[in-house]
């Protein structure tokens, strides 16, 4: 028994030590990429005349660049359920009330427009084909989709997809005054990002080398209030009995949450909600009183 005892206890202990040594090794790992990220980051920072905000081992990097007279920004955040990291970038978009979704066709598509989900055709097959559009300006958004702009959002698709057979993700969005694309994988090598990028800035200046793209109802006289942001579900307006995404917080009506079966948001599928605001800071009506 006494022989036993000792070689169960040997047996903790090199278990223990094996334990400690592989999450030693797991997290040099882990910095080392950290580290080889953040300086491929610099010298591209270098080479477009900007700036980076480190990140660590723990916290992800920002890359602030210029270009056509804006800031653009690169980002990582991290993914929802069952998601990688991804990695996003941003630039001001002429108009501050102009909203548009773009992201490929998948599974749920036929359900989409079978609850008439919005899909805006802009009457290129091939792209009508692959990609599902929505907004609150078909005109604009037909106008800015040049052949291309179009081009450019297919390299974009493509760009880190694996292979022939893999999902790639790929989420862009106009609201608020601003572009943003995101790819649904931690693009890290600076190869990749710097593709990304070079790829990002050919789709904007397609986008808006016809100055009235996305941009010809400005010369409307403007509201003083602000517009209430719209649910991605039934596209009315959130104003009231609302829930948000727990992953990446976007928030929905309550009801469609539910009749979706969580977040509508493509490349997120986030099954947890929390309470939302309604728009104006103000809280939904407690009904329960």
């Amino acid at each position: 028994m006494t022989l036993l005892a000792q070689d169960g206890g040997l047996i903790t202990i090199v278990v223990t030590v094996a334990v400690v040594v592989l999450i030693a090794m797991a997290v040099v790992a882990a910095a080392s990429a950290a580290h080889q990220r953040d300086a491929g980051l610099d010298r591209l920072a270098r080479r477009l005349g900007g700036k980076v905000q480190p990140g660590g081992l723990i916290a992800y990097p920002e890359l602030r660049f210029p270009h056509g007279g804006r800031t653009a920004t690169l980002k990582y955040t991290a993914g929802g359920e069952n998601e990688s990291t991804r990695t996003y970038l941003t630039i001001p978009w002429p108009s501050g009330s102009f909203r548009c979704e773009i992201f490929p066709e998948g599974p749920f598509a036929p359900l989409r427009k079978l609850i008439g989900m919005q899909d805006i055709e802009i009457g290129s097959p091939q792209f009508d084909r692959q990609f599902i559009i929505t907004g609150n300006d078909e005109a604009a958004i037909k106008a800015f989709l040049t052949p291309d702009a179009q081009a450019r959002l297919f390299d974009l698709l493509r760009l880190d997809s694996g292979s022939t057979f893999s999902a790639p993700g790929l989420y862009l969005q106009i609201a608020s005054g601003m572009l943003t694309v995101t790819k649904a994988s931690y693009l890290s090598d600076g190869a990749s990002i710097e593709r990304f990028i070079q790829l990002f800035q050919q789709f904007f200046d397609a986008a808006i080398s016809d100055p009235t793209a996305g941009i010809e109802f400005l010369d409307r006289p403007m509201d003083t209030a602000v517009a209430a942001p719209h649910c991605v579900v039934c596209g009315e307006p959130l104003t009231a009995d609302l829930v948000s995404c727990r992953s990446c917080r976007t928030p929905h009506h309550r009801e469609c949450w539910q009749y979706f079966g969580g977040c509508a948001t493509y490349a997120c599928g986030g099954k947890q909600h929390v309470p939302a605001k309604a728009s104006g800071g103000r809280q939904p009506p407690d009904t329960k009183r």
